[in-house]
């Protein structure tokens, strides 16, 4: 529930936000997607599991799913934020 804000003294293209997803446990999913708003914002093979996101002004949510190495399919806990 974090608020995040656009300001108007850095240009659009500088404000982004690092979204990063760390595994639970030692061992390290083999596949892991970041998702906004339920849309595939990237894909990664191998950590670190990190990016940046160009903020939008509005309600937003953030998500990273993956699987293991067996295939057992992991989801992190849904994120809310507001870009004002």
């Amino acid at each position: 529930n974090a608020v995040f804000a656009v300001t108007s003294q850095l240009p659009p293209e500088a404000q982004r936000l690092e979204i990063a997803a760390r595994p639970r446990s030692a061992a390290a999913p083999q596949v892991v997607t970041i998702l906004i708003d339920g849309r595939t914002l990237t894909t990664f093979a191998a950590p670190p599991y990190r990016t940046l996101w160009q903020i939008d002004r509005g309600e937003h949510t953030v998500q990273a799913i993956g699987s293991d190495a067996a295939g057992k399919h992991i989801e992190s806990t849904v994120l809310h934020f507001r870009v004002e």
